[in-house]
């Protein structure tokens, strides 16, 4: 077996709210085999008290994908009130 044929050489992920898997190109974003991704850094800006589903396949060097695998998540509400404003003029 040729392992440069069925290692992944890329994977393609993408989230969304409505639990639908991407359908063509330009609704997901790819990275390399050893990159990783970080939930909130590289999935943003993400809405509070929202079930988010996130979608991701692996591609190889001869351009072959898996389907698409999922998992989903939601994010907490922000129970944080932002501080108080200060030092505020206005001005005509």
């Amino acid at each position: 077996i040729d392992f440069t044929h069925v290692a992944a050489l890329t994977y393609a992920y993408s989230y969304n709210t409505t639990n639908t898997a991407p359908s063509g190109n330009g609704d997901y974003e790819t990275l390399d085999n050893t990159a990783s991704i970080t939930i909130g850094g590289s999935f943003s800006p993400l809405s509070a008290n929202t079930t988010y589903y996130i979608f991701i396949k692996a591609k190889n060097n001869d351009g072959l994908s898996s389907t698409w695998v999922s998992t989903s998540g939601k994010t907490l509400q922000d129970l944080n009130p932002p501080t108080q404003a200060t030092s505020l003029s206005v001005t005509n």
